[in-house]
């Protein structure tokens, strides 16, 4: 199979390139225990390539399986919110806290010279 009829079937590249057949066979293995459809596919090198000249075979996957990994890391980044939320709920904290120290400074800058003036 090359990449034409991998995505002639509705599959796309999972991000798995190697020279090892066999690597790839064992990543797309997988994908398939894990319930989708999963193929080796044939990559012939890039004809301005300067290294390896050989084939190389990548691992084309159905849609179901990213939008399965989609959900993984979207259900990652929910379990790292309110800790990301803390974090940017400490530093706005501390922000006011310097605006409202600046505010008290300010305003006694202001009745110090408006005492001066009345004087």
């Amino acid at each position: 199979m090359n990449e034409q009829n991998a995505r002639a079937e509705g599959l796309r590249f999972t991000g798995s390139y190697s020279h090892d057949k066999e690597e790839m066979k064992t990543k797309a293995k997988a994908i398939r225990t894990q319930g989708f459809n999963a193929r080796v596919v044939n990559t012939p090198p890039d004809k301005l390539s300067r290294g390896y000249h050989g084939m190389g075979y990548s691992v084309y996957a159905d849609v179901k399986y990213f939008a399965a990994e989609a959900i993984i890391q979207d259900k990652q980044h929910l379990e790292r919110l309110p800790a990301t939320r803390a974090f940017y709920k400490a530093e706005f904290d501390k922000m006011i806290a310097v605006c409202d120290k600046n505010e008290i400074d300010l305003n006694a800058r202001i009745a110090a010279n408006q005492a001066i003036l009345n004087a």
